[in-house]
């Protein structure tokens, strides 16, 4: 288990960025809210390339980027 903040335990929330790294070719794991090492490695790879703050966890920046917050 990755070391997350306190609303990263949403699996609601977990299965969004999933859905939303896999629908941009970045996560390739199953759709299932848990925060395991693929989905933080995809989370990882995908905010590189958005030359976004580097976290293996779900923050307000990545969750922006992705459509999932405001």
């Amino acid at each position: 288990m990755l070391p997350a903040a306190a609303y990263n335990f949403n699996p609601v929330i977990v299965r969004k960025v999933q859905i939303a790294l896999r629908d941009r070719g970045y996560y390739h794991g199953l759709e299932d809210g848990s925060l395991g090492q693929a989905i933080g490695i995809a989370i990882q790879m995908y905010q590189i390339d958005q030359r976004i703050r580097v976290l293996p966890l779900l923050d307000p920046s990545l969750l922006i980027s992705l459509g999932i917050a405001r």
